[in-house]
């Protein structure tokens, strides 16, 4: 279905530039901004096999509660990813014996020997959000 467009162009109260040459993308997103939002919108969806990766991730735990590192070979980043966040998550909730206690992960970041121990972290790694 092809609509017309209108455009309103008004000068600017303070006498300074008008409103088409101060704003051409604005001017532009009116004018193709439904070819931009269709083509967006027809994109393929979120592969299915992606969203299982995020619910695959599960981590044993030793007899003392103590989370254990699974094997990250051969696995994908966002598998890594989040294989990281489950041991993390695992060991925060029985540092702080809550089971449901979220990982402070910028608190983490900006402090991390706070949290961790010294010899834990390899010389020259940066901690950030997995």
């Amino acid at each position: 279905m092809l609509r017309k467009t209108s455009s309103f162009e008004t000068p600017p109260a303070d006498g300074k530039k008008a409103f088409t040459k101060s704003s051409e993308s604005s001017k532009d997103w009116v004018l193709n901004g439904e070819h931009s939002l269709t083509d967006y919108l027809l994109t393929a969806p979120v592969e299915e096999e992606d969203l299982k990766e995020k619910q695959e991730v599960e981590i044993t735990v030793d007899e003392d509660g103590n989370p254990e590192v699974p094997s990250w070979s051969g696995q994908k980043l966002k598998v890594q990813q989040n294989l990281a966040r489950a041991v993390f998550q695992a060991a925060y909730a029985k540092f702080t014996e809550r089971p449901k206690a979220k990982v402070p992960w910028g608190l983490l970041i900006k402090s991390p020997l706070e949290y961790l121990d010294k010899e834990s972290i390899p010389d020259g790694f940066t901690m950030k959000d997995p």
